[in-house]
């Protein structure tokens, strides 16, 4: 190779050599969005020389550079994570719930449903015949024990849920209120309603219930439909169903004192006993209080009363409550309080009602009455609708006699607030008169504190 074309040779390498680097310094783009894996570029660049070895002859020689095809991936980059909230352990559900064991009749159950242990415990169905529910189920009811200077005090507590008196009305009542069944896989605290719940008067956390945390606490199950009241047995009369809330309520009561069912630390040894109710359950306190007083008069034994106390008086004809005294009597062949049935034998389905009970001082056992002015449920009973603009004013009526009723009692906790049970919910220790929460002016009146035991709201217009 002669030396000119010695120098076209390197000419084109040269040209080559600057090629590449351009081709190089054109891949260095700026960085997209998305983020571009790039392999090798491409640039394919023919150098064409020619060569003469001798004069003879051309000889063309050609030099090809190929840099591979260019091959792209697009990867999408990951958001940036903005707003971040990070959620405490305690916020999140578990995923895991343990599923109940349904016991035999005659076993005790230990459930779950507060700090201590709440014990389903049944009656003796042989000692107790009479004693079932509307389906000829056996009753139970639910234990906490007490501990430390609690241990011999005792909450008892009837559960409420409305009643019946009509085949139609009481077949469509949830089976929880007519059977026992339900109850042997259900814990009361779990479902957490009004009147099914364990907070308030029943909790063992201090901070709701700092009178009464520590105590002995009964829940028992309503399931009569009677306000704890009857004692008919099935028959075609009673569309076969029982009607026994009496005898349960004296079923319960010998259970509560027998060493054999709860233990040797019973009902029996109690030094105070404070019985309370809900709804049909404070209908329930009414109707044998005094009996139970009577029956453990070595205790110091009060009640209260929860939602059952209205101005029914003003209502004779209207209402499940209202105009159904008689039906339900002649149904239920109840026993009320017998002071009352004894005083008012030409008309005893009067003493039903918890205002007549109240004013006539048919009720000796000291009693603390918790009643809404505005209650919708007994509203509900009396025919009324809170909702509806026609009757706003009778039910400021039904409200103003409720407060003159109540401010002749000892001892009364009495809201504004249109809302039904406060014993076993948040309203016990969250809703304040003047200051004053129901637990309050509970403990002012059964440990003689100082401070109000009578606190009644003042009306407020009603939207």
């Amino acid at each position: 190779m002669n030396r000119d074309t010695m120098k076209k040779f390197l000419r084109v390498c040269f040209l080559i050599c600057i090629g590449f680097l351009l081709a190089c310094r054109g891949a260095e783009t700026p960085m997209p969005t998305a983020l571009t894996a790039t392999t090798a570029p491409t640039l394919k660049i023919t150098a064409q020389f020619t060569a003469t070895a001798a004069p003879t002859g051309n000889i063309t020689e050609q030099f090809t550079a190929t840099i591979a095809p260019a091959e792209t991936q697009t990867i999408t980059p990951l958001p940036r994570a903005t707003n971040t909230t990070t959620i405490p352990a305690a916020t999140i559900a578990p995923t895991l719930a343990k599923t109940p064991t349904i016991p035999a009749p005659a076993t005790r159950t230990t459930l779950t449903g507060s700090a201590r242990e709440f014990t389903r415990l049944m009656i003796d169905a042989e000692k107790h015949p009479k004693a079932k529910c509307n389906d000829g189920t056996t009753p139970l009811f639910f234990l906490q024990r007490g501990k430390d200077d609690g241990a011999d005090k005792w909450v008892l507590y009837f559960k409420g849920g409305g009643a019946c008196s009509s085949k139609t009305t009481c077949e469509q009542r949830e089976r929880g209120l007519t059977s026992a069944t339900p109850w042997l896989a259900r814990n009361p605290g779990l479902r957490g309603a009004d009147e099914e719940g364990i907070d308030g008067i029943l909790s063992d956390n201090p901070a709701h219930n700092p009178d009464f945390y520590n105590w002995n606490h009964v829940f028992m199950v309503y399931c009569s439909s009677d306000l704890w009241a009857g004692t008919r047995a099935a028959s075609d009369e009673s569309f076969g169903w029982y009607f026994a809330g009496h005898y349960i309520a004296d079923a319960f009561m010998d259970a509560l004192a027998d060493e054999a069912i709860v233990g040797a630390q019973n009902l029996a040894q109690a030094k105070q006993i404070l019985v309370t109710g809900s709804s049909a359950g404070g209908f329930g306190v009414h109707n044998n209080i005094d009996r139970m007083a009577e029956r453990f008069h070595d205790a110091d034994v009060r009640a209260v009363s929860d939602a059952a106390v209205a101005n029914f008086a003003s209502v004779a004809t209207t209402g499940e409550l209202g105009g159904g005294r008689q039906e339900q009597w002649n149904l239920w062949q109840p026993r009320y309080d017998e002071s009352c049935m004894t005083a008012n034998a030409d008309a005893p389905w009067i003493c039903r009602d918890g205002d007549f009970l109240v004013s006539q001082n048919h009720i000796t056992t000291p009693m603390f009455i918790h009643a809404d002015q505005l209650d919708p449920v007994l509203a509900g009973a009396m025919g009324l609708d809170p909702r509806k603009r026609d009757d706003r004013a009778r039910m400021l009526e039904n409200a103003a006699g409720l407060r003159a009723l109540l401010q002749n009692e000892p001892a009364a906790f009495s809201p504004f607030n249109g809302r039904h049970v406060g014993l076993t919910n948040e309203r016990f220790y969250g809703y304040k008169i003047n200051g004053l929460t129901l637990f309050q002016v509970l403990g002012n009146w059964y440990f003689q504190r100082s401070g109000p035991v009578n606190v009644i709201e003042a009306p407020r217009p009603l939207r």
